[in-house]
């Protein structure tokens, strides 16, 4: 796949974003979107991330294929504003991206381009052990929140480094892993856990997102914990770009009528 991927990334034709939105339980309003890559290769069809990350991560092809995610995204938010709508727009970012010193350069430079403000991209980080292990890489995540950048925790719970990212990383939002969003309605701990981050998340100025969410018991279970803010299939599978202006037109009309 290395050489396929290679090849793929020279004019990164074949690379598509979709965008999952993240909901506003208490409000009924769509607050953010994730951007989400997807690969149409020209013979093997669509190609899941979870195949082709790895390879780009290990083969040294992250930081092309994240810059290219990144760039689209900011243009895509140009698009949206155009049309009247501002979300906040989340991306993916690998702890092999941040080993490079000329990402918070890159990232700067793309934003200057697209004129995009920076108050509205959000970067993600998952967990791992490799931010810890990369100098300079929580330097440049303080770099880019001077800049105006949010930072999310995503998947958080799941690796050993959880509340060390907390007490290093100046983070807006912390997203929990769907282990516990899809433990919450069966596990007391579950929802222990829950209630701790959000309780703790207002002490430390963060807001707590739940991923995964699929079901009505799930939602209702999140009401009563407080936790607010969504993502997951319950709501919205990724969607294509020219969807989320409809998705917003059609919870208008809903909380009017």
């Amino acid at each position: 796949m290395i050489r396929e991927l290679t090849k793929a990334t020279e004019h990164m034709h074949d690379f598509h974003l979709v965008f999952q939105p993240q909901y506003k339980l208490d409000i009924h309003a769509i607050t953010g979107v994730e951007a989400l890559i997807r690969w149409n290769h020209p013979k093997r069809g669509w190609i899941s991330p979870d195949q082709f990350i790895p390879v780009a991560e290990s083969s040294g092809l992250i930081g092309r294929i994240g810059t290219w995610v990144i760039r689209q995204a900011t243009r895509q938010f140009a698009v949206w504003r155009q049309a009247g709508i501002t979300l906040r727009i989340s991306v993916n970012v690998s702890p092999e991206q941040l080993k490079d010193e000329g990402f918070t350069a890159s990232v700067e430079a793309v934003l200057q381009e697209s004129g995009m403000d920076t108050a509205y991209l959000t970067l993600e980080l998952t967990e791992g052990a490799a931010l810890y292990q990369s100098p300079g890489a929580v330097d440049r995540l303080l770099r880019l929140r001077e800049l105006g950048c949010s930072l999310a925790i995503d998947d958080f719970g799941t690796g050993y480094s959880s509340l060390k990212y907390l007490l290093d990383i100046p983070v807006q939002y912390v997203k929990l892993d769907r282990f516990f969003i899809q433990n919450l309605c069966r596990n007391s701990r579950a929802e222990a856990i829950i209630r701790s981050m959000i309780r703790l998340g207002k002490q430390l100025e963060f807001q707590v997102i739940a991923e995964g969410v699929e079901s009505e018991e799930t939602v209702e279970m999140l009401k009563v914990v407080g936790c607010h803010e969504i993502q997951g299939y319950w709501f919205s599978p990724p969607v294509e770009a020219r969807e989320i202006p409809k998705m917003i037109a059609k919870l208008s009309v809903s909380q009017s009528s």
